[in-house]
């Protein structure tokens, strides 16, 4: 995930849950899209979120439940570290 302000009017995420955000919002992101809408000049990277080895289970497993990933409380920290990496690039 990444904080990003909008630069113009973008909507996020797409489908029927899309909000749409006006330039000066600050806002949570999959890495993809807001990289995406960052090279396009659309919005403005803030804060990336980093996952890395050095995090304990118990940040790992609490990312997980942030993310909404089924089945973390009985993962392992190779298996959270995947799951999660995989759920912030979207």
């Amino acid at each position: 995930m990444m904080l990003v302000r909008a630069e113009w009017r973008v909507g996020y995420p797409t489908g029927e849950e899309k909000e749409i955000y006006s330039p000066g919002d600050e806002f949570k992101c999959d890495r993809k899209w807001g990289k995406k809408k960052a090279e396009a000049g659309k919005v403005t990277v803030i804060k990336e979120e980093v996952i890395n080895d050095d995090m304990s289970v118990k940040q790992l497993k609490n990312k997980a439940k942030e993310l909404s990933i089924k089945g973390y409380s009985s993962m392992k920290k190779d298996e959270l570290l995947k799951e999660i990496k995989e759920g912030l690039n979207g």
